[in-house]
């Protein structure tokens, strides 16, 4: 199996309440990044902004659908209730931080946002490393370690993703992509190549 594909089949499945859209629609996306992948903003470039757009109204919906978890009546003490704040705030603090630092890099489209937005998505990786580190050691939070742990498969796949991607070097960094869409997607007629995008 390519490594494209590999990849995909990790995105598609890794469903969690902040980030990935759940099955039919991660397929569509993937069916629609994949058609525009010579577009600079296609190809996993667009399926990342298509799961993080789409996360937005999964994430309101848990946790407008979670909200009473959110009130301290809930919990037998003070602590819990502390803790549990500490296991999923700073998460979805992150995910918004993430939503406007990746909105920023669509539009500026500069090597600066991209270093922001790397940093952005590897404090979200902390913050969820943290969250299961809570989750696991806490029986009446352990309902939510599935999620966190979900988060952090994402987080890891995404932050690597904008490390390695060539796609991702010649849109933001070296701002060639114009150019450099002929070697990754030859015109019809020409060979091609897989390449990770």
């Amino acid at each position: 199996m390519s490594s494209p594909a590999l990849l995909t089949l990790v995105l598609l499945a890794a469903s969690n309440n902040t980030f990935t859209p759940t099955f039919p629609f991660g397929l569509i996306g993937y069916i629609i990044c994949y058609l525009n992948r010579r577009n600079a903003i296609g190809g996993f470039l667009l399926f990342y902004f298509w799961n993080l757009y789409c996360g937005i109204l999964l994430t309101l919906i848990f946790f407008i659908g979670n909200f009473q978890s959110y009130v301290p009546e809930n919990f037998h003490d003070a602590r819990q209730f502390h803790l549990f704040l500490l296991s999923a705030v700073p998460s979805l603090v992150m995910f918004f931080a993430e939503v406007i630092t990746a909105t920023m890099l669509l539009s500026v489209r500069t090597s600066d946002m991209l270093l922001l937005l790397r940093y952005v998505i590897g404090v979200s990786l902390f913050w969820d490393l943290v969250a299961v580190a809570i989750d696991g050691s806490h029986t009446y939070l352990q309902d939510n370690l599935i999620f966190s742990v979900l988060s952090i498969s994402t987080d890891v796949i995404w932050l690597l993703y904008f490390f390695l991607s060539r796609r991702v070097k010649h849109v933001f960094q070296s701002q060639d992509w114009s150019i450099a869409v002929n070697h990754f997607y030859p015109p019809k007629g020409e060979p091609t190549r897989l390449n990770l995008s």
